[in-house]
């Protein structure tokens, strides 16, 4: 692949503050070494770590094969503890000792990786000692991210999520350990990036284009934003943006990160066609996504009822849930969504707030049923005569995405 040079180092602002990122930069920033001082620490506290966590584990191509992204259920899934990761990665020829849980995974035709693992999940009680030194507020004032909240991404080279987009919340990155590649793609290239809900994963949406066999496409060619971030980096996802991330160094790579809110509160609310929209709207749509997932899923086969055939359609981490737990799941959303963003207040039981016929009357409005059938011919239209327009054109998408190029802070 083609590299573009990331910005130039830049000295950390003393007073960088949240608030300073959410009005300056509506595309992707990068904070050179804002957080150098910490993730030397941090490094040799999760590395030797003996929490246990899942790791998933995919061969690198064979010679001579193309690379292509690596979906979750294609992957095995082993426990091991972070430190028998960290030795699997620095094991000698002669391999792990026979007991090790990645014996059977020489880390020369394997890579893995432990990818959305909350540092609470992890470390339980005692993840103030793993993760001490990290101060999400220190880094960025104003960030009130508990280190409970933070997530942990670690694998060897080659480990990736593919592109996709995150449904809520702006995105703040340190990178601890290796060295990782972000392409970033702005809300604007939605359309072209082809969205998918299959395999269906709370709060990712992924694009049926895949990066690493781009072919003709030139959107994939060009990403917005491409850029390596290294130890102590701070990278600042702003809500919507499309992302595909690797580790290219190691042998181990260590990111953490925090989701923070995108408000509603200064939006001018009722507005809810803003894009992107306040998070409280974008939980109701995902809410709403889950029971139609399942409720089309569970059907599709001879017409029956069936839980069978999950891994066709969703994603190792997620669980899939009756009919009503979605739509409690549903009114619970909604509930929060009135609150926040209207300011009703409600007495009601939130978990009867959405019935079945609601929800049916949602879906079924004549407005909706006329833009996911002028959709579905748009789909075909797509199909017969290739691909989609390849980026944003004019206007306010184009001004996106050349926006998007000055990222350095």
């Amino acid at each position: 692949d083609t590299m573009m040079p990331g910005p130039a180092p830049v000295t950390p602002h003393e007073n960088l503050t949240l608030a300073g990122l959410r009005s300056g930069h509506q595309s992707p920033a990068v904070l050179r070494g804002r957080g150098l001082q910490v993730v030397e620490a941090l490094r040799r506290s999760i590395l030797s770590s003996t929490a246990t966590t899942k790791w998933r584990v995919h061969p690198y191509p064979e010679d001579g094969s193309r690379r292509r992204s690596v979906r979750e259920s294609e992957c095995a899934y082993i426990q091991a503890t972070i430190a028998e990761f960290e030795e699997w990665t620095k094991q000698s020829p002669g391999g792990c000792r026979v007991d090790h849980p990645l014996a059977s995974f020489p880390p020369s035709e394997f890579w893995a990786y432990a990818d959305y693992k909350t540092a609470e999940g992890l470390f339980g009680d005692t993840v103030a000692t793993a993760l001490a030194g990290l101060d999400w507020d220190s880094l960025v004032q104003g960030v009130d991210a508990a280190l409970g909240s933070s997530t942990l991404w670690i694998g060897s080279t080659g480990a990736h999520s593919a592109l996709h987009q995150d449904t809520y919340g702006v995105n703040l990155v340190l990178q601890v350990h290796g060295s990782k590649r972000w392409r970033l793609w702005p809300p604007a290239a939605t359309t072209a990036l082809l969205p998918t809900r299959t395999p269906f994963e709370e709060s990712s949406v992924f694009s049926h284009h895949d990066v690493r066999q781009p072919g003709e496409e030139p959107l994939l060619q060009d990403p917005t934003v491409d850029v390596i971030l290294h130890p102590g980096d701070l990278l600042w996802v702003p809500k919507h943006w499309w992302h595909d991330v690797e580790c290219i160094s190691g042998p181990a790579c260590v990111s953490a990160n925090v989701w923070l809110e995108h408000p509603g509160s200064e939006l001018a609310t009722p507005n809810l066609h803003l894009d992107p929209e306040p998070d409280a709207l974008s939980r109701v749509g995902e809410a709403l996504v889950r029971c139609l997932v399942t409720a089309v899923r569970c059907y599709e086969h001879d017409g029956e009822p069936s839980m069978e055939h999950m891994d066709q359609w969703l994603n190792p981490t997620e669980t899939a849930a009756s009919h009503g737990v979605n739509l409690a799941l549903l009114g619970h959303a909604v509930h929060h969504a009135r609150q926040e963003i209207l300011g009703v207040q409600s007495s009601e039981d939130p978990s009867k707030l959405v019935s079945s016929d609601a929800l049916l009357d949602a879906v079924l409005n004549p407005t909706t049923v006329k833009a996911m059938a002028m959709h579905l011919i748009e789909l075909r239209k797509t199909e017969e005569q290739g691909p989609l327009p390849s980026g944003p054109g004019e206007g306010e998408g184009a001004a996106a995405a050349e926006g998007g190029r000055q990222f350095g802070i």
